[in-house]
């Protein structure tokens, strides 16, 4: 088929700043070798009338058909400024398009009918609003008060699997996508239930999303996905003198061959050889939060009074200490790795600067537990500080930080914040009401943050909240963003609806703490 890349722009709906972005699409797609002096009257067809409606992380677009065209194109812009690029051509009507909503909420689309002698674009198509009916409802097939679904979320590289945890259930949740839609597909629970109870479980994921570990009082649980569904692999037995059993942090690198577990405050690493799991390494006193780098080489812990990160790295099998950074992070820290380890993203969720945005200033403590993340990143000579974060709208007992996921190249961030006291519903909603507080709705409610890196520099793209804000629902607690960083799940694990299943209703409110997760 003849490539035909003109694209001219009807001018009625567009104002100049939007047509220079046409432009610029159609001279990087033009290389193709179409005309670009076509005119509408010479390609002699009709403007397609374009209409969008969205689905779960989808936007749908149909058109009429437009006699004499033998294809159609949709062209994107996804925020506003960069330009129009072709995303798809084919001869259907509609085409469904998944997005990353926090990505796309400022883009637009065109439609282009063409035949032999060119293309007819449609009016620009704006993408507005705050995206409620795109976002993820998820919830447990099983819905009971106080099960805690969204304790833990985890997501995999490519966006298509979603580990969940109910913890106080002590169940853990996989659902799958295909072709944009999403369903459970298998539920975990304890092989023993009588002798092992899994209520307080922790969960980790590799980033191929098949090999899950699970661990609760003492014991490490592995399962694999095989062509039948996830069966057990292996179990992994550190119960001596281990008395705690409840969500002690669990890591597996990408490639599901290393584990680093912290129990009881000690680090325990364990390597998969042909024998099975075998013990490689215990970091006394280095285990109370920690967290493995994607490739498995890498490991930072807090200390137990909480004044200094400790980095280990791993050579030919062997850890050692690599690095510290003296920083008081408090209890509780959160860590994650992007970019092969190479950055470090520290949540701190007891900070308590009344700072706002990107590196301001720390030395004011006036809002206390309104958390914040520093950003680390490593070269040859060592570790140093590249950011300091704070959400655009903190405030104090927001404790931003709380949950913290970094994309595998290291360049997106997400940070749940499960005190923000906003009411707004969707992405980009209103972020400074901050009218929810104790005694009406928002009080609690929680929020998460998107934010990129470009050329050694961050910024906040999207402020996160649910489709059914509640008081006191502390969404937030737990965040993921796929290694593409292309999807992002939050945790909310005391939403209270008794709805079941995926894309139920989002407004029952009878089954408090029976939690949900939201995609994006």
């Amino acid at each position: 088929m003849k490539c035909i890349c003109s694209y001219l722009v009807n001018i009625r709906s567009v104002n100049f700043h939007k047509l220079l972005g046409v432009l610029i699409g159609a001279a990087i797609i033009s290389g193709c070798g179409g005309r670009e002096d076509t005119t509408d009257e010479e390609v002699g067809l009709p403007a397609p009338q374009v209409s969008m409606s969205l689905d779960l992380k989808q936007f749908i677009f149909r058109w009429g058909n437009i006699e004499g065209a033998n294809h159609y194109r949709l062209l994107e812009n996804s925020d506003s400024v960069s330009g129009y690029t072709e995303i798809w051509q084919g001869t259907e009507l509609s085409h469904s398009h998944i997005v990353p909503l926090f990505a796309r909420i400022s883009s637009s689309y065109i439609v282009s009918a063409c035949n032999d002698s060119g293309c007819v674009n449609s009016d620009e198509v704006f993408v507005s609003g705050t995206l409620v009916d795109a976002i993820g409802y998820i919830k447990a097939s099983e819905v009971i008060s106080w099960d805690t679904f969204g304790q833990t979320v985890l997501l995999s590289n490519d966006g298509k699997t979603l580990v969940v945890s109910a913890q106080r259930a002590g169940l853990v949740y996989i659902f799958y996508e295909s072709n944009g839609s999403w369903s459970e597909v298998e539920r975990i629970a304890s092989p023993s239930p009588d002798s092992i109870d899994w209520s307080g479980l922790n969960v980790a994921f590799n980033g191929d999303g098949d090999l899950i570990s699970i661990y609760a009082n003492g014991v490490v649980f592995i399962y694999e996905r095989t062509h039948s569904g996830w069966v057990q692999q292996d179990t992994i037995d550190i119960s001596l003198g281990v008395t705690s059993s409840w969500s002690e942090p669990i890591f597996l690198s990408d490639d599901g061959n290393t584990l680093a577990i912290g129990v009881e405050g000690n680090a325990y690493i364990y390597f998969r050889s042909t024998l099975g799991w075998l013990s490689q390494e215990v970091l006394a006193g280095k285990g109370e939060n920690l967290s493995l780098s994607d490739d498995g080489s890498t490991l930072a812990s807090a200390d137990n009074n909480g004044s200094t990160v400790h980095i280990y790295s791993r050579v030919a099998g062997i850890w050692s200490p690599q690095d510290s950074i003296p920083i008081y992070v408090g209890w509780g820290p959160v860590f994650s790795f992007g970019d092969k380890g190479n950055t470090l993203a520290i949540g701190v969720s007891e900070e308590s600067s009344a700072a706002q945005g990107i590196d301001g200033d720390e030395t004011d403590t006036s809002a206390y537990k309104a958390g914040a993340v520093y950003v680390y990143v490593r070269d040859t000579s060592g570790w140093s500080r590249q950011s300091y974060i704070k959400a655009s709208n903190s405030g104090g007992y927001d404790r931003f930080g709380y949950s913290v996921d970094v994309s595998s190249d290291g360049n997106a961030l997400v940070v749940g914040a499960y005190g923000e006291d906003g009411a707004s519903k969707g992405l980009n909603g209103e972020r400074n009401d901050n009218s929810g507080n104790v005694d009406s709705d928002g009080g609690s409610s929680g929020a998460a943050y998107f934010f990129i890196r470009k050329n050694g520099v961050w910024a906040e793209q999207a402020y996160l909240k649910p489709t059914n804000t509640e008081n006191y629902e502390e969404y937030g607690r737990s965040v993921a963003i796929s290694g593409d960083g292309n999807t992002i799940a939050v945790g909310d694990d005391y939403e209270a609806s008794a709805s079941s299943g995926v894309g139920s209703d989002d407004s029952d409110n009878s089954a408090y703490a029976a939690g949900a997760v939201f995609l994006y």
